[in-house]
């Protein structure tokens, strides 16, 4: 039986921190924000005129204008000095630090109503397209505006003397902060909020990621998480959606909706944040009322992750988490406003702490995330920050890898599974691929285009990725078919009673698996349960990566190792200083024909093909 039609998602929109360089700047997925950064006295017509003149200078037309504000109402909205504490012997920044606002509405409504008219003013002189998106940029944490790595005043006592403060404010029963508790919009006080949740125990004299404060804690970021953004809606979002009503907004790892239920794994449909990179207990959910969710996909420290287990397999459970829970929150969102930001490969965030350590996302780590958005249908999404050529080579080739495989059909060899089983294969949403075993088990054959025929299909990895629900104990085993009918082993996925299993595999060599035609079929076959589901079918073909596990090259330039469009004495080096290194095939930077280590072999390859690339 064969269920499903062609089911190919279309490229995705990537908004660039920078302009992508090399022949990267020319993919149709990558287009730079309009990005800059405004110190609190900025003129907000001048910033219009700054924006609009960008806008022209790029030639950027309707749809492909979303614009970045760095530092809007830091200190402005939040932190205004007229609506900071008095005589609390706080130090003046903290006494700036807390969720009352209305100062800072009053000052930057009238800053955006500005900077609204001066742009529809060069839209009618100058036919400037409308912006299609704000993608902000703030990061208004408080209670003193913390900033990552600089976060130590949101930890600490340093929040719990603010908030004893507070109490002590006249505001505390009678300033009320937009909240938007369940998506409905209200104005509640501070006294109304902490009554509601429980008065939560504090200890001002302990830190608070001491066991005394954790409930408190979680309490207070959400609470403070969520007037920040109901000050920005009525300051900003609010504002640009009356004027461009086709317009979305987001801030920063800040808009999400969360509603803080069980999730079918037991965990809670709550945000980790990445800059809480040393205080792994802490999670919170509010509710924001931005148009677009705006997650992080950032490396989280050490204290999130068990360091026994895989690096890259716990920050996948990190961000799977994470992006469920503004996918599923409230009944479930549309996963087209959920626009996440993604860190480029090579770029190194705080780790670890006892010693001090960094860590960065690989080419082929920065692939895994690729095929995770796409899996949740998630098409629009932020890279940050600037990058070099080969940087920008290897996203442009993730995205390719990822979105240009399509699931064509599923053959169903034992069981039956529904005839739009294709398409629930390709999206890990909960609407899965359901299939009810007969006397033989389970047996089926997914069919894919793995690319478009060209001079690199005999080239590149394959990666899959599967998620598998089964009512008991089982074993699902995965194999690829090559070119001879034979089917190859790739693995196996255990799964425990109803729990979602999630499993990640590659790299595995392409040739021979790839039909000249572009098409793979794999097989997944479970026996011992009378029924599955299956999800995240993701089939992933990097047809121009070598063997070089964490570099990605030009096709026909398989020796070319820092991307830079020649094979030259600085690749030379890199084989060079990796010489006699050896390991699995496909990890080995400089391992140029992939037999796992590097040699004269290698040499020889890369010698061969000295001078500019073949493109």
């Amino acid at each position: 039986m064969l269920a499903g039609l062609s089911c190919h998602a279309d490229a995705p929109r990537v908004w660039c921190w920078s302009a992508p360089e090399g022949p990267s700047s020319d993919h149709p997925s990558l287009t730079a924000l309009i990005n800059f950064w405004i110190a609190p006295t900025a003129d907000p017509q001048s910033t219009a005129d700054q924006v609009c003149n960008d806008i022209l200078a790029r030639g950027l037309g309707e749809g492909d204008v979303a614009i970045t504000i760095l530092n809007y109402g830091r200190g402005t909205l939040v932190g205004n000095p007229l609506d900071a504490m008095v005589g609390t012997g706080l130090p003046d920044h903290l006494n700036r630090g807390t969720p009352w606002t209305a100062s800072g509405v009053a000052v930057m409504t009238g800053w955006t109503d500005a900077f609204v008219t001066r742009y529809q003013q060069r839209q009618a002189l100058h036919d400037v397209p409308a912006p299609t998106r704000f993608h902000m940029d703030s990061e208004l944490r408080l209670p003193a505006l913390c900033y990552l790595p600089n976060i130590g005043d949101c930890w600490g006592t340093a929040p719990l003397q603010v908030f004893e403060a507070m109490m002590a404010d006249p505001r505390w029963a009678t300033e009320p902060l937009a909240m938007n508790p369940g998506g409905t919009p209200t104005m509640r006080t501070m006294a109304e909020l902490y009554a509601a949740a429980g008065s939560p125990a504090h200890d001002a004299t302990v830190p608070r990621d001491h066991p005394t404060n954790r409930t408190w804690s979680a309490w207070w970021d959400a609470i403070m998480r969520e007037s920040v953004e109901g000050a920005f809606d009525q300051a900003f979002y609010s504002r640009v959606r009356a004027a461009w009503p086709a317009v979305k907004s987001s801030e920063f790892a800040q808009t999400m909706r969360l509603d803080g239920g069980l999730e079918p794994d037991g965990t809670r449909r709550e945000y980790t944040d990445f800059e809480w990179w040393n205080e792994g207990w802490m999670r919170s959910s509010w509710v924001g009322r931005g148009d677009l969710q705006a997650p992080a996909f950032y490396v989280f420290g050490e204290t999130f992750v068990d360091l026994a287990q895989p690096f890259m397999d716990e920050q996948m459970r990190l961000h799977r988490a994470n992006l469920d829970a503004c996918l599923h929150s409230f009944g479930g969102a549309d996963p087209a406003t959920i626009t996440p930001w993604v860190t480029l490969p090579g770029i190194a965030l705080p780790f670890g702490e006892s010693p001090p350590t960094n860590r960065a996302y690989s080419d082929a780590e920065f692939l895994r995330i690729m095929a995770l958005l796409r899996s949740r249908s998630i098409d629009e999404f932020m890279v940050w920050p600037s990058a070099p050529i080969g940087t920008w080579t290897s996203v442009a080739e993730s995205i390719d890898a990822v979105w240009t495989p399509a699931i064509t059909s599923v053959e169903v060899l034992s069981g039956s599974a529904p005839t739009n089983a294709a398409s629930r294969l390709l999206r890990a949403d909960r609407v899965t691929c359901a299939v009810t075993a007969d006397a033989g088990g389970i047996d089926l054959i997914v069919h894919a285009i793995a690319q478009e025929p060209d001079e690199c299909q005999d080239r590149g990895v394959l990666w899959l990725a599967v998620e598998s629900i089964t009512p008991g104990r089982a074993t699902t085993h995965l194999a690829l078919r090559d070119q001879d009918g034979s089917w190859q082993n790739v693995g196996a996925i255990s799964s425990d009673a109803g729990r979602s299993s999630t499993a990640w595999f590659g790299p595995i060599d392409a040739p021979m698996l790839v039909a000249p035609s572009g098409e793979v079929a794999l097989r997944i076959t479970t026996v011992g349960v009378s029924a599955a589901e299956f999800d995240l079918v993701q089939i992933v073909h990097a047809p121009s990566w070598t063997s070089a596990g964490s570099s990605s090259v030009p096709c026909g330039c398989v020796a070319d190792l820092n991307g830079n469009g020649s094979v030259d004495g600085v690749d030379l080096g890199v084989v060079l200083s990796n010489w006699a290194s050896s390991g699995q095939q496909g990890t080995i930077v400089g391992d140029l024909n992939g037999d796992g280590t590097v040699s004269g072999a290698d040499l020889g390859l890369l010698l061969s093909a000295w001078g500019l690339c073949a493109q």
